[in-house]
């Protein structure tokens, strides 16, 4: 299973057709995005051997307000995500014309008013971890494919949900023993399991 971060994707996507279009490879930009579309989705992690066949595609994505953000307003705190810009027209084009590939090739998407793909991914990841025994989730590796470091914390190596990175950093696939190791190396905070990484957040 992979569950694929969808803002991320799209701004994978989205620096691709800046880089053909500099390149001047750009035919036909709706075209061209919703193939980006149809090839993410349907392939997952390009540095996996993953099989062309047994597996399955869940995207989650943000849709504001967030939950977080009422929270905010209720505790006087600042806003959340406040410093952060709004995004351009053609990445919301990039977005949609994924949100109709979506639709059109029947894929599971996790979207709804309040939440954010951080909380799907956690909902992915209570599932995973209190799945019965012999249950196809159980016996599945359930990939986490994203840029966000958050999504670390819900690796566990002993019930096969690891991190699969979109970037290039190295190791791409990391489960509880990558996931502290970079920890340290990046925070120089020693942790003994990735779960512990909330606490080296907000601490």
């Amino acid at each position: 299973v992979v569950v694929f971060d969808f803002k991320v994707i799209a701004h994978l996507i989205a620096g691709g057709i800046k880089l053909s279009c500099l390149n001047g490879n750009m035919v036909n930009l709706e075209t061209y995005t919703r193939a980006c579309w149809a090839y993410k989705l349907n392939r997952g992690p390009h540095f996996l051997s993953i099989p062309n066949r047994g597996w399955r595609s869940i995207i989650v994505d943000d849709a504001k307000p967030y939950w977080r953000h009422h929270v905010c307003e209720e505790q006087k705190l600042p806003a959340y995500k406040g410093n952060r810009g709004s995004h351009t027209s053609d990445f919301k084009t990039i977005c949609q014309i994924g949100y109709d590939y979506i639709k059109e090739a029947n894929l599971p998407l996790f979207r709804q008013k309040l939440f954010e793909a951080d909380d799907w991914a956690g909902a992915v990841h209570r599932l995973k971890l209190s799945a019965e025994l012999n249950s196809v989730l159980n016996l599945r590796t359930v990939f986490l494919y994203t840029l966000d470091g958050d999504w670390m914390q819900l690796v566990s190596t002993r019930h096969k949900l690891l991190w699969a990175n979109t970037a290039k950093w190295e190791p791409r696939l990391r489960g509880d023993k990558e996931v502290v190791a970079h920890t340290l190396a990046k925070s120089k905070v020693s942790i003994s399991r990735p779960s512990d990484l909330a606490r080296v957040k907000y601490r």
